[in-house]
């Protein structure tokens, strides 16, 4: 049995692939299986992926029918035999030929580890557009906190991270929080460790899951309120879910409890959120008069004393 199972669900492409592939074989870390599961409407991967010899360490798979995202993330994390789990999405590749090694490193240093995650640069045209880490108060937070991640994702894209083979799955009903609820599954149960090193390059694919969801209104409402109901808060992690309702009010201009069930919410709507919906609108009416920022702790302080 590998100790890593390097995991891509492919479709569509192989420009962003050949690079991952060929960073793969460049890894000084050798002890891995490469699974990759297609969910490509032609064989193009198919004939891509054959052009490469792993010396019978890599395994393809062609869905029979197509499972979405993050459908075929569950397929190749279902087919994997190691001991850790890399999940590599086919348009990121390695930064070095040490990131597999540094990653196993860490989360070996310690028996508690039950995932390791790195920094990460974002390649966007050829070039790096941002180098993403996490930084040190969010780290001192998460250690504590795994809720953070509902706020703000302090981890980033599942391709920087490395876990231990777990029974838990990514949720199929959601995709832009999908990695969130994943982490925050994971870090409910066990420690992590983290560097800051940027071990992955995220590529810039414009088919990205981010870039379907990030502007529509009824999917994001029905992704934070589904996954809002399947967690439990209390008063030390309130300001979390408070933050993380009142920002995307704000961004979506929504400006009823109406609105939020015509979009879509899912389950009972907590009287915090009508809160952030006033206090958000009071804001932008008077955002450019003295003293407005001190209307969201305002709004904040009397949601958190009338929940608890």
């Amino acid at each position: 049995m590998p100790k890593v199972s390097i995991c891509i669900p492919t479709y569509n492409q192989t420009f962003y692939l050949k690079f991952l592939l060929d960073s793969i074989l460049e890894q000084t870390y050798q002890d891995y299986e490469v699974i990759i599961t297609d969910d490509s409407t032609d064989f193009m991967v198919k004939e891509f992926v054959e052009k490469y010899d792993f010396n019978g360490r890599l395994f393809y798979f062609k869905n029979d029918v197509s499972l979405g995202t993050p459908g075929n993330w569950n397929e190749c994390l279902k087919k994997a035999t190691g001991e850790y789990i890399k999940i590599m999405h086919h348009d990121d590749w390695f930064s070095s030929n040490t990131s597999l090694q540094s990653m196993v490193n860490i989360l070996e240093s310690s028996p508690e580890y039950e995932l390791v995650f790195c920094g990460c640069n974002n390649i966007l045209n050829g070039e790096n557009q941002l180098y993403h880490y996490i930084r040190d108060e969010q780290l001192t937070i998460l250690k504590s906190y795994p809720e953070l991640l509902f706020k703000s994702n302090a981890i980033g894209a599942p391709s920087v991270v490395l876990f231990k083979k777990t029974k838990i799955l990514f949720d199929e009903k959601i995709k832009y929080l999908v990695d969130v609820e994943f982490y925050m599954h994971i870090l409910k149960s066990g420690k992590f460790a983290c560097t800051t090193e940027p071990l992955i390059n995220i590529g810039g694919s414009p088919a990205q899951v981010t870039h379907s969801v990030i502007n529509d209104r009824k999917k994001l409402i029905f992704e934070y309120s589904y996954t809002f109901q399947k967690v439990e808060y209390n008063k030390s992690t309130f300001n979390f879910y408070f933050d993380a309702f009142w920002q995307l009010i704000e961004r979506l201009n929504i400006s009823s409890v109406n609105e939020l069930v015509e979009l879509g919410w899912q389950g009972e709507i907590p009287p915090f959120i009508s809160h952030c919906i006033y206090g958000a609108k009071l804001f932008n009416l008077l955002k450019k008069v003295k003293g407005a920022r001190l209307i969201k702790p305002i709004f904040y302080f009397y949601s958190i004393n009338r929940t608890y």
